[in-house]
């Protein structure tokens, strides 16, 4: 993924590469996952920063931000 700098409030990241999708979950063109099946889902990310930095992630659920920070 090339860098990613000042993106605009509320973008959606869309990853080019994704190495697990089981289920086709993730839709890769509009970076949105489905759940295929009920259940329980876990997500995990890391982001890194500039020195000085600020970086604001949001986990969105029917367009609700669930977790943020």
């Amino acid at each position: 993924m090339p860098s990613l700098q000042n993106l605009p409030t509320n973008t959606t990241l869309k990853f080019d590469e994704v190495l697990l999708n089981k289920g086709d979950g993730y839709d890769s063109n509009t970076g949105i996952f489905t759940a295929p099946a009920n259940g329980v889902y876990s997500f995990n990310w890391s982001f890194i920063s500039s020195h000085g930095g600020t970086v604001y992630i949001s986990a969105v659920v029917d367009n609700v931000a669930r977790v943020h920070t």
